[in-house]
């Protein structure tokens, strides 16, 4: 289900890791204090920091750990690193295979902190790089992640030069609401108070607090404006990712916390509406689709929408949002190239008359992405946005498309 949306990077952390110091959470589950660290009713002994790493290895997706700033030293950092890289010849490394796991954490991102003002940051940084660099090219290059949305004030960022630290793997984690990531991290980028310090940014939460057919079409609206970003090239090189609140959920948050894109049972598992949302960008390929000049739509202001080619320009990807309570009706048309009107234009669609739908374990389906398909005639491709809606239309194409519509 996490290929199945599309995720790439996925984060372990939180409010609940203000408390975890990461020497606690290796070795048999058995072994580790899991009472002491409670939330939304239960923290599992069995599934810390070190699981989710294995998990996103199979997966392929990128892990990011998130610990606490204040009980973890400097050293403990350091050791992090070490008990990640190193091998036999290392304390920290023959420390991990004793532990059961011979092979190397392959984990390379690192939130020192959460929402809070981290004061040893750069020190931490510095003890980790240090050690990197005592373990020579085994470890890849390290990102560091500065947990105060307001970002990192400027004594730290001329200590972090000082200390010769590079501050291109330096990121702010800026968490916001129900979307606005882009918006964050350009304002916080705009500020440059001390001169040779090009940090980065990640947001690493959305938190809407809900995760009902709204909060879809506030997904969608968001995952729009960060493909938008990357025609910015100097902004999308410093933007790192974007992380949804949250991936996953379980039987104890359902109802404590309705966050969770893709909801794991011990019975079954299901996608939310926002879910939908990352599936169907994900089925289209979207992320790494080439952008294309935005189309115009008339007819609700404003509405999201993004234009996406495919790599041999075969074929045309529309993502359009209609938060409108009632049908939009638009044409789209394709200047210097044509549309293909012999294939059939797939269409997937996201929609309810109720704004609060969500799915639930006996409903699973309830909201859910429909396909259809429709034709191009006359070279114009006519669509039809259900009310309160994300869609998703591929369409194939000739050779240079430029888009219109109206």
């Amino acid at each position: 289900m996490l290929r199945a949306m599309g995720v790439t990077m996925l984060r372990s952390g939180g409010t609940v890791s203000q408390s975890f110091r990461w020497k606690d959470w290796r070795g048999p589950a058995w072994n580790r204090p899991s009472a002491r660290h409670t939330w939304a009713a239960e923290v599992v002994a069995g599934w810390g920091p070190f699981e989710v790493v294995d998990m996103c290895n199979a997966l392929g997706i990128e892990p990011v750990i998130t610990l606490a700033c204040e009980s973890n030293s400097a050293s403990d950092w350091a050791d992090l690193v070490e008990y990640s890289w190193g091998d036999a010849t290392t304390s920290w490394g023959q420390q991990r295979i004793a532990d059961g796991h011979p092979a190397p954490y392959n984990v390379t991102a690192f939130e020192l902190g959460n929402e809070e003002f981290n004061p040893h940051f750069v020190g931490q940084v510095a003890a980790m790089e240090k050690r990197a660099k005592a373990l020579g090219g085994r470890v890849p290059p390290l990102r560091y992640m500065f947990p105060k949305r307001t970002g990192i004030p400027p004594k730290e960022m001329s200590a972090a030069l000082k200390a010769g630290l590079d501050p291109s793997r330096i990121l702010t984690d800026v968490h916001v609401g129900a979307g606005g990531g882009v918006a964050a991290a350009e304002a916080l980028l705009a500020r440059v108070p001390v001169a040779g310090f090009d940090q980065g940014v990640v947001n690493l939460e959305t938190n809407a607090g809900t995760h009902d057919l709204q909060r879809a079409l506030d997904e969608a609206t968001d995952l729009l404006a960060w493909i938008h970003a990357q025609a910015n090239a100097s902004l999308a090189r410093r933007l790192y990712g974007r992380a949804a609140s949250f991936c996953s959920g379980g039987a104890s948050q359902f109802d404590a916390w309705d966050q969770g894109l893709a909801f794991f049972l011990p019975n079954m598992t299901f996608l939310q509406p926002p879910g939908h949302v990352h599936q169907m960008l994900a089925e289209v390929g979207a992320p790494s689709l080439q952008l294309l000049d935005a189309t115009w739509l008339r007819g609700v202001s404003p509405i999201a929408s993004v234009a996406l080619r495919t790599a041999d320009a075969a074929s045309l990807v529309l993502a359009l949002v209609n938060p409108s309570d009632k049908q939009l009706a638009i044409r789209v048309e394709v200047s210097d190239g044509e549309f293909e009107e012999a294939s059939p234009v797939r269409l997937r669609s996201l929609s309810s008359p109720n704004l609060t739908a969500f799915n639930s374990p006996a409903k699973p389906n309830a909201v859910t992405a429909i396909g259809s398909t429709t034709r191009v005639a006359a070279g114009t491709l006519s669509l039809t946005l259900p009310a309160q809606s994300f869609v998703v239309g591929v369409a194939k194409l000739g050779l240079g498309p430029v888009i219109h519509s109206h």
